[in-house]
């Protein structure tokens, strides 16, 4: 399978090809093959950089083909704020761009960051970390979404309202969507 991708790379564009086959990846841009790395399979770029999973573990490369994290983690997403969460032994915590743990795997489930918080599950409940990893809104909701404008919409009994980033209900659950 052939995919052509754009990429912009400030006001240069490189138009680059993936080739995908049943086992590897050869990357190019435009003036022949850079290098064929093989993998179980690869998600599309994500800003400068594919995920791809060999042997059940999931890293990243570069639009290059160098491998910028070695592929060690049961779950990646992708980067915001300079971590990104990943997923060990079932639980979720966030590495920097360098590979370095930066919170402990520890969560059942998590977000991106944005503005300076992710969302966070512990024992089914959803609350709110920084991004040394402390806890500034106590897991306490149905559901959660990430913060926009200060403001984040959560689930409580079925009911959806705002709070802002102390925690502190700003409009009260009451909207059933």
């Amino acid at each position: 399978m052939n995919q052509n991708t754009q990429i912009k790379s400030g006001s240069i564009l490189l138009i680059a090809f993936i080739l995908l086959f049943k086992h590897g990846l050869i990357v190019g841009f435009c003036g022949g093959v850079d290098k064929v790395l093989w993998f179980d399979f690869a998600l599309n770029f994500s800003g400068e950089s594919v995920s791809l999973i060999l042997d059940q573990r999931v890293g990243y490369i570069d639009q290059a083909g160098r491998i910028m994290i070695e592929p060690q983690f049961k779950g990646i997403g992708s980067f915001s704020e300079g971590l990104a969460p990943i997923r060990m032994e079932g639980k979720w915590g966030f590495i920097d761009q360098t590979s370095q743990t930066m919170i402990t795997p520890q969560f059942g489930g998590v977000g991106r960051f944005l503005g300076d918080m992710a969302r966070i599950r512990v024992k089914g409940r959803w609350g709110y970390i920084d991004k040394s990893g402390q806890i500034v809104i106590e897991p306490q909701f149905n559901q959660a979404k990430s913060f926009s404008q200060s403001l984040a919409v959560v689930q409580v009994r079925q009911k959806w309202g705002y709070i802002d980033k102390s925690g502190q209900i700003v409009i009260e659950p009451q909207f059933n969507q």
